[in-house]
């Protein structure tokens, strides 16, 4: 019998076996114990003994448990450090979000402020270049006409200046679309090119323009391309000394991609600022020899145009060697997105030289035909002009440009400017786009909403010069929109066409026997007037006593009011629409036989059957007894 301490508690009978095994013993400490007995059953109670200790594995010992409570705290600590990693992580990303938007915030805030204080820089340069331009016209006296020429320069570098940083400010919103047409890169460079012209031999510089090929047709956005090539040009032109060359270069398409390069023999930039060239406003300094260094816009509004069309820019320079600026454009439209394409071809560009001057901020000399003058027609003396603008000195100037003849009349906000086109109803409204109370646009869809005001054309004046700002002053239903700074000149001419088009209109359908709303008026609000008031006469048609007043009374217009209008849309003061609609009524009865000349004179309100015939012969050409022969 055996048993073994201390897994046994109980002896084993092993019978006449001598051997026992044991397997999967732990580690431990053992004793086991053996008694026998005799063939007559007694047994040796003492027994023997034996201690049988095992070892515990390697992995079981106390160093294996120091080495895994070292790595536990290990990994509780790595554990920790990657909890708080991530915490960091968490909150930084936090932090950097919030930070992003607000410098997204700040952003447009930025180009909000941009936007409206190109609208106050826009209105003085206005108030500068339309008179200098005017004073330089009359002026013989060659000493004040070259100080008018600075002023000019100068005015039109601020307004340049003012024009690339609205460029950088919307692009940066992504408000800037690439709208690619099908052309000639090569003719389009070459005209850019051929425009510095003048200027090239007047400072004595080599200008030339290389092609390897005589022909390149692809998609590009011609105005980014313009603004690309006459930024870099004007910059080779300022940095390049007198007999300098200046090379425009073409490459052959290769790999789908066309290069283009402007090279100059100028003063050349150094190797540590060539990285920061195309940053917004750095200017490279201490530049010997040469005073204007440039705003540090252009640059980097190129690299951002070229970007925007798919492209790189690079640049090779050395002190004193010149510059090279290489451009590298995709080939094709494969790159081009489905609302990047235009539906029509780009025709051949013309490039004025007078376009150089707004880059380089100097004079193209040009030879003018005419004696400058406008040849304005002469306007009725009943025309009312309503300007529209809280600068008055903007105000006082565009006055001053009209036809003496006009009456003038002033507002000095949109509510005010509202408020008089409706009590006045002008035959023109020239208004601005940014003002108190009420601005240019809210101004136009009200009046082109109000059945008094629907007919008046309105001029709208911006400082804003994007397409975008543009269609939506069309869209709110202005006839005309001109950009500040704007030639008075432009303006007189449109406000002149304008006027035109609806005195032709007028003499059109004053002619007119029959009044025909459709065709007359020019909006839906003009056609539910007209037929507003053919109703009210029809309703009176029979009353001999219906007067202008009642006529203005059921119409809701004050009798001035009722005049001008009838007289915008018809060319007829409101008696007169009056007897015509009594007219063309009497003609429909008599052309029905609805009774005899003076039972008609009767229903459409003529007491007098021969006053009738005398005003139907006049109206008509012919006797009311003569309208069935």
């Amino acid at each position: 019998m055996y048993k073994l301490i201390p897994i046994h508690d109980e002896w084993i009978n092993l019978g006449t076996q001598r051997n026992v095994t044991f397997t999967e013993l732990g580690a431990g400490e053992y004793e086991l114990i053996v008694k026998g007995s005799n063939n007559d059953g007694i047994w040796n109670e003492e027994g023997a003994a034996m201690k049988i200790i095992i070892a515990p594995p390697f992995w079981q010992t106390f160093w294996a448990y120091g080495i895994y409570a070292v790595i536990l705290m290990l990994g509780l600590y790595v554990l920790r450090r990657y909890e708080l990693s991530r915490i960091r992580l968490k909150n930084r990303l936090k932090l950097e979000s919030f930070e992003t938007q607000k410098l997204k915030e700040l952003d447009e805030m930025k180009s909000g402020f941009f936007a409206n204080i190109s609208h106050e820089f826009r209105t003085p340069l206005t108030l500068i270049l339309g008179p200098a331009e005017q004073l330089e016209q009359n002026e013989s006296d060659d000493n004040k006409k070259e100080k008018l020429h600075t002023i000019k320069r100068s005015a039109n570098r601020l307004l340049r200046l003012i024009n690339q940083i609205l460029d950088l400010s919307k692009f940066e919103k992504g408000k800037t679309k690439l709208i690619c047409e099908e052309g000639d890169v090569v003719n389009f460079v070459k005209g850019i090119t051929n425009s510095f012209s003048s200027i090239a031999e007047r400072k004595n510089i080599t200008l030339q323009f290389v092609s390897e090929a005589s022909n390149i047709q692809t998609y590009f956005d011609r105005d980014i391309f313009e603004k690309i090539f006459y930024n870099l040009l004007s910059n080779a032109f300022k940095f390049t000394p007198q007999g300098g060359t200046i090379e425009v270069k073409i490459s052959q398409p290769a790999s789908g991609f066309c290069k283009i390069s402007v090279k100059d023999s100028g003063v050349g930039i150094s190797e540590e600022d060539l990285p920061k060239v195309f940053n917004k406003f750095f200017i490279v300094e201490d530049i010997s020899g040469f005073t204007e260094q440039g705003s540090g816009i252009g640059l980097a509004l190129v690299k951002e145009l070229v970007e925007l069309h798919k492209g790189t820019i690079t640049i090779e320079s050395k002190i004193n060697e010149g510059s090279t600026f290489v451009i590298s454009i995709p080939i094709g439209k494969d790159f081009l997105l489905e609302e990047e394409i235009a539906k029509v071809k780009a025709e051949e560009i013309f490039i004025s030289e007078s376009r150089v001057s707004e880059f380089l901020d100097e004079e193209v000399v040009q030879i003018e035909s005419g004696n400058g003058k406008d040849d304005v027609n002469s306007v009725d003396d009943s025309l009312i002009a309503l300007i529209v603008e809280d600068n008055s000195e903007l105000r006082k100037y565009i006055a001053a440009n009209l036809p003496s003849d006009y009456k003038i009349i002033e507002a000095s906000t949109g509510k005010e400017g509202c408020e008089k086109a409706i009590e006045i109803i002008p035959d023109i409204i020239i208004s601005d786009v940014m003002m108190p109370e009420m601005d240019g646009y809210s101004l136009c869809k009200k009046l082109k909403a109000d059945e008094r005001t629907s007919h008046i054309p309105v001029i709208l004046l911006t400082a804003r010069a994007g397409e975008e700002d543009k269609l939506n002053g069309l869209g709110t239903g202005a006839d005309d929109y001109l950009t500040k700074p704007f030639s008075s000149k432009e303006l007189v001419i449109r406000v002149r066409n304008l006027i035109e088009i609806r005195q032709t209109l007028r003499k059109k359908f004053s002619s007119s026997l029959i009044i025909k709303p459709k065709e007359i008026a020019t909006g839906s609000v003009d056609k539910t007037f007209l037929e507003k008031a053919m109703k009210i006469v029809e309703k009176n048609i029979s009353n001999d006593k219906f007067s202008v007043e009642e006529f203005s009374s059921e119409m809701n217009l004050s009798h001035s009011q009722l005049h001008r209008k009838l007289k915008a849309l018809v060319n007829q003061s409101a008696i007169q629409f009056i007897r015509s609609i009594r007219m063309q009524r009497a003609l429909e009865l008599l052309q029905s036989n609805s009774g005899n000349v003076a039972e008609i004179a009767w229903k459409v309100g003529f007491g007098d059957p021969s006053y009738f015939t005398k005003t139907f012969s006049k109206h008509f050409g012919y006797l009311p007894s003569e309208v069935n022969k």
